[in-house]
């Protein structure tokens, strides 16, 4: 199993990747979950697609029994979940 964490703010001068962070490593360390790899994207959820954004990047990367942790849904972009469950099984 691997642990993914992505972080993603829409719009630098208005939004800190650092608190991102900060809620996940919390996050982490309350339930002794180790991140092995940490994604930090500072693009708009709108602007662009899902690729462009590198949001299917991650979820290609993503095997049965991984985890991805992000602080909230949106993060990942403007899809519905659904949306993104099909990105992530469409790649296994």
């Amino acid at each position: 199993m691997t642990n993914y964490a992505l972080i993603r703010v829409s719009d630098e001068r208005k939004q800190d990747s650092e608190t991102q962070l900060h809620a996940i490593k919390l996050y982490c360390a309350k339930y002794s979950i180790q991140i092995h790899y940490w994604y930090d994207f500072q693009i708009s959820g709108s602007k662009f697609n899902r690729e462009q954004r590198g949001i299917a990047e991650v979820l290609r990367k993503l095997e049965p029994g991984d985890n991805l942790i992000t602080t909230d849904l949106p993060r990942l972009g403007r899809e519905s979940v659904s949306d993104l469950m099909e990105i992530a099984l469409a790649h296994h």
